[in-house]
């Protein structure tokens, strides 16, 4: 069965109800005695060639005096009319009944009609003269109740747009008038077969990759994914839909398959090619280069489109599609593989589309239509169902295959089946993914099975650290599987492989050994270990590494690692290994091949005097117990990292010179380190020294100048150090110097302006720093400079301005009065952070800000957000000029002593966001409010009485999110329901794509709710078209008591089922002894909701309000609430000023 639509059509179609059901493309109407054996023979193969399913009426009797039902039907079920308007035609009383109808259906359906005007003038059929006027005369009398439509008919069809063709060449005139005929049917029709879901969006897609705004050149693109994405499925249903817009087509099927089975299998294709688009081409190629010779010259001036399906090899693009001047203007090649750098390597431009895997509700429908034969599960394997689903994880193959072979089988037999896939993976879904590990080279296959094995998730650097040191030269060897779709890496810099990926990688470790896990070459599960670990096992074992979630115990003889001469990768955490009849381990008896040791609280007391570890390159220790306190003879030559952090019992870290090439010497919370011996200066090659949380360590190396490569050091909480090296500032290339919380530091070493490609310097919480160097201008390259708690501070450079790359400066708790705060600041041409508070009078803050005295052009133009807290601004405190900080979004000025905000406030055309919470003084707010706003914070304004008073039109254009968390005053003039509703109508109208909040006091029922409810929650019901184009969003409601001091609120949206769920919270701070009734008002927009998510098949939501206080989660504070889908209508229908009542006093 086939369902037809465009590809341009919405999902709810425009046209009437009643339209017919489509099932040709095109009627050709005609003359037979004039065209049938020439021009209109031509016109109907060519339109049959190009796949435009045409009805042609080859038994016209146009004797007869009336049209036959069938051709009345075949018109009206016609995409598109094409007319022949022969010299002959209106000698026809038949053709002009057709005429009459598709004229008929055009007004009725929208039909496209197409007339060709054959060796005829238009002007005579629109006039009826010439051979369209004679017939007439006859007509008259016999014909009288049909001539004048007729003759409105004709007058019609001759003013429509159409093709004359007179005395030019046939041939030319077919070819361009199917290019037409295709253009107006909106391309081809599209025909999905009903079982391939998700189907249509694709190609949507593939389809915007496709066009190009230059049409006229010849373009290659790349379906790409993993195998059983989809590749192919999509590339057929394309090459199905527009192969009629092409002069050529062919669609050359599993091109992998035919090289590797077929002889020759390249000249094959080739000479498939040829055929395809040369109809049946007789010469047949012999090799390769003629091939590629023959397609160049025979193709060249053709507008061709080529699928090349399956290529998994540089040379079969080659043969095939080397070149685009191998191909004919508007030509497209599309080439579906799991090698995206094939195609990359192959043509200088090639758009590359990735297949996406099935969002849930597209895999739910196609793995429902395999297993029950309908979309939906039925109701006691819905459960069984949602676990197919996420094993498949969105991939077609599996889910067919799974579907298929769980069809007819019982409740119990599937719950068999799905216990059985967690040990025995399907075979024919395996094959398939198997296919691109086994064209993989050595390196890769390890990768990809240590990836599957134990690293799928982990940061992409922190895996090639590993691969590395195992020497898999993982940058290619990532980037291989990646571009074979084997990888991806997300946002957040983590690698992934897709579910059964990793279960097909485990499964190639496993069957090699399945019942004898001491053959295994990875191991990762507890029961493997445990076994090989008690039979002293392990001949093949290469990597082990097991990390739970929850501490296991296992007691074992160490000897047995003893066997394990080709383990390379340890890594084990949470499992405290026991030895045997009271043993002490002997770190000797791992592998000299071992590269990386990480293993959380080491069961080894310290590292042998002749430890024999020249192949390690990583050890990573935590929790050890004395481990390097005794001297190790042989130098670890290779060993680039050592993390042994929170190991309590360090106390100090001797004789460097072991480890030559250490680049990496992290020793965070040693809290009884005392010391870091000097030797530490010959490390020539450490670039990262991170002593964070040595709360013992009360001195570093008088010299550390020897460190050349250091780029990060790291004494954050190190309470005890009261110095710092002299020559700091010697160090080359230090980056990163972060001395936050260290409390004993009195003074920072002059030496520290040397450091030219400083970026951070974190000073925060230095509570004894008094002073900075009197000169720090000399730091080019410094982003972030953090002060902030440094209380004992007095002073700041003069020339702070000067520091040209400065984007961040915390000044927050510093003691330095207003009159001494260097108006150089103004000049930090990059600043886009400034934060300061701390109870001072920093009244001339804003004027230095601006720029206040200095030249027109000083002004902090990069600002970005600005934060003056509690700093005892008052009304004076801001300049008329404040529109020069052009680039500032985000303001904080809470706790200040303003009353009103200055007009120039609106010129921050830029802010977004603005904090004026527990500003007591503030009486009125509004139009002095930028318009672009999207968040403002009122908390505990209490004397504010008016804030866009709805009452005042002209204070009402702004729609953003407000807390007004104790505004009594406020809500007792303006009333709750009017204010929130003001600003919810505004925000609607001009940001209906956002989310919005308000949170006043208050707590009546707004009426426009149509669902309260006094209950925490409220399931609601869905219309079945609830989903629909108009739908904007959900608008909540909740009434609720703040409790004092503190409190959250959120709501949960869940489908029932099946369809979403969304967790939106509110933070409130009360103040003491406040407990008040609020009203939280939260808009929802449904780009808020995945797009997978925004369909109809959710038939009920359920809403639940829960609030959060010390005591924890709790529903007790919510008094009502209510919900209410909000669609187009709806935005217009707001009516904040319905009534003047005003909701209080409140409850408490």
């Amino acid at each position: 069965m086939k369902r037809s639509h465009s590809m341009f059509s919405s999902s709810s179609s425009s046209s009437s109800s009643s339209s017919p059901r489509t099932e040709y493309d095109v009627f050709l109407s005609f003359r037979g005695e004039d065209t049938r054996n020439n021009f209109t023979s031509h016109l109907y193969a060519a339109l049959c060639q190009k796949g435009i399913y045409t009805f042609l009426d080859d038994d016209k009797l146009e004797s007869g005096k009336s049209i036959s039902p069938e051709l009345l039907k075949a018109i009206e079920n016609s995409r598109c009319s094409v007319i022949v308007l022969s010299e002959n035609y209106a000698s026809s009383s038949w053709c002009l009944d057709e005429l009459v109808k598709i004229l008929e259906c055009r007004e009725a359906y929208k039909q496209i009609v197409l007339p060709i005007f054959y060796h005829v003038d238009p002007s005579h059929v629109r006039k009826q003269i010439g051979s369209f006027g004679e017939p007439f005369h006859r007509y008259e009398q016999d014909f009288s109740q049909k001539v004048q439509r007729w003759r409105n008919a004709l007058t019609q069809v001759a003013s429509l747009a159409g093709c004359a063709l007179h005395d030019g060449n046939e041939a030319k005139f077919i070819q361009d008038f199917i290019v037409k005929v295709s253009n107006k049917l909106g391309v081809a029709q599209l025909n999905i077969s009903e079982d391939l879901f998700g189907l249509d969006s694709r190609l949507e897609k593939l389809n915007v990759c496709v066009r190009t705004p230059s049409l006229d050149n010849v373009h290659f693109i790349g379906i790409c994914g993993l195998g059983g994405i989809g590749k192919t499925t999509l590339a057929k249903a394309y090459y199905d839909w527009m192969s009629s817009q092409f002069e050529g087509c062919s669609f050359l099927t599993n091109v992998r398959e035919v090289c590797e089975k077929k002889e020759n299998g390249l000249v094959y294709l080739q000479n498939l090619l040829l055929s395809d688009i040369l109809n049946d081409f007789p010469t047949k190629v012999g090799d390769i280069y003629k091939g590629m010779d023959m397609i160049r010259s025979r193709l060249r001036h053709k507008k061709v489109l080529v699928v090349l399906d399956d290529v998994n090899k540089f040379d079969q693009l080659k043969a095939l599609a080397g070149k685009n001047n191998w191909f004919g203007s508007g030509s497209r090649i599309i080439v579906t593989t799991r090698d995206e750098s094939l195609l990359l390597s192959t043509y200088i431009e090639c758009k590359i589309y990735r297949v996406e895997k099935l969002n849930y509700s597209e895999g739910l429908r196609l793995f429902s239509h395999k297993a029950f034969k309908s979309t939906h599960p039925s109701k006691e394997y819905e459960k069984l169902s949602e676990q197919v689903i996420a094993y498949a994880g969105g991939l077609p193959l599996a889910l067919e295959v799974l579907g298929s072979f769980l069809c007819g089988k019982n409740v119990n037999q599937w719950e068999s089946a799905l216990d059985r896939l967690k040990e025995y993976p399907n075979k024919e879904i395996m094959k398939v993914l198997q296919i691109s590990f086994d064209g993989l080279e050595e390196p890769e296959k390890s990768i990809f099975l240590d990836i599957a094995c134990f690293l799928n998730g982990f940061e992409k650097d922190n895996i090639i650290q590993i691969m590395d040191g195992c020497g898999f030269f993982p940058e290619i060897g990532i980037r291989i599987l990646i571009d074979k779709s084997l990888l991806h890496v997300d946002i957040h810099d983590k690698v992934w492989m897709h579910d059964l990926l990793q279960e097909m990688g485990k499964e190639i470790v496993r069957e090699k050994s399945r019942n004898e896990p001491g053959s295994c070459s990875r191991i990762w599960d507890y029961d493997d270990l445990c076994h090989v670990l008690e039979h002293n096992m392990g001949t093949k074992v290469e990597a082990i590494v097991c990390c739970f979630l929850e501490p296991k115990k296992l007691v074992c003889d160490f000897e047995a690692f003893s066997n394990m001469k080709k383990l390379r990768l340890l890594i084990i955490h949470n499992l405290v290994l026991e030895m045997r009849d009271g043993q002490t381990l002997n770190i000797e008896h791992l592998s000299k091949e071992l590269r990386f040791l990480r293993w959380h609280e080491f069961p080894a007391k310290y590292l042998p005097s002749n430890f024999q570890g020249g192949g390690l390159v990583e050890l990573k220790l935590w929790l050890s117990k004395h481990l390097w306190n005794n001297t190790i003879k042989q130098p670890l030559n290779n060993l680039k990292t050592i993390d042994i952090s929170h190991s309590t019992n360090l106390r100090k870290f001797e004789d460097f010179g072991v480890v030559p090439n250490l680049e990496k010497l992290i020793l965070v919370g040693c809290v009884n380190l005392l010391k870091i011996h000097p030797s530490i200066t010959l490390l020539e090659r450490l670039t990262i020294l991170n002593l964070k949380a040595c709360n013992s360590l009360q001195n570093l190396p008088t010299s550390i100048g020897g460190l050349k490569s250091l780029k990060i050091l790291n004494l954050e909480g190190c309470v005890s150090l009261a110095y710092l090296p002299e020559d700091l500032g010697v160090v080359p290339y230090l980056e990163q110097l972060i001395l936050e919380d260290c409390r004993n530091l009195v003074e920072i070493p002059l030496s520290i302006r040397l450091l030219e490609r400083l970026i951070i310097l974190n000073m925060k919480a230095c509570i004894h720093l008094q002073n900075l160097p009197t000169s720090m201008g000399s730091l080019k390259c410094l982003k972030v400079l953090n002060l902030e708690g440094c209380v004992s501070l007095t002073n700041l450079p003069e020339d702070l301005g000067l520091l040209n790359s400065l984007e961040e400066l915390n000044l927050k708790g510093i003691s330095v009065e207003d009159r001494d705060l260097p108006s150089s600041i103004a000049l930090l041409e990059k600043l886009k952070t400034l934060s300061c508070s701390g109870g001072r009078q920093w009244n001339n803050m804003m004027n230095i800000i601006v720029g206040k005295g200095l030249s027109s052009s000083a002004a902090l133009f990069s600002l970005k957000k600005l934060e003056l807290v509690s700093c005892g601004l008052g009304n004076g405190a801001f300049p008329e000029n404040l529109g020069c900080l052009i680039s500032l979004e985000h303001l904080n000025l809470s706790n200040n002593d303003f009353s009103h905000l200055p007009v120039s406030f609106n010129k921050l055309s830029k802010l977004r966001y603005i904090d004026l919470s527990y500003c007591r003084d503030l009486e009125l707010l509004g139009p002095e409010l930028p318009p672009g706003l999207e968040c403002v914070l009122l908390d505990y304004c209490t004397s504010l009485d008016t804030f866009l008073d709805p009452l005042m039109e002209e204070q009402c254009s702004l729609g953003c999110s407000v807390t007004c968390m104790g505004c009594l005053k406020l809500a007792r003039r303006q009333g709750s329901e009017r204010t929130a509703f003001t600003l919810l109508k505004g925000h609607l109208q001009k940001l209906p794509g956002k989310r919005f909040d308000i949170l006043l006091p208050g707590n009546e029922i707004p009426p426009w709710f149509t669902r309260p409810s006094c209950e925490p929650s409220i399931n609601l019901q869905l219309d079945p078209n609830w989903c629909n184009s108009k739908w904007r969003g959900f608008a909540l409601f909740s009434c609720f008591l703040i409790p004092s001091p503190i409190l959250r609120c959120d709501v949960m949206i869940e489908g029932m089922g099946r369809g979403f769920g969304l967790t939106y919270e509110e933070d409130v701070v009360s103040a003491v002894g406040s407990s008040v009734d609020h009203l939280w008002l939260l808009y929802v927009p449904r780009d808020d909701i995945d797009a997978e998510r925004q369909n109809n098949d959710c038939s009920q939501l359920k809403f639940s309000f829960t609030t959060k206080d010390l005591d924890g989660e709790t529903e007790k504070y919510i008094r009502s609430c209510g919900v209410r889908l909000v669609y187009e209508q709806d935005i217009e229908d707001i009516n904040p000023i319905s009534s003047n009542r005003i909701e209080y006093p409140f409850g408490g």
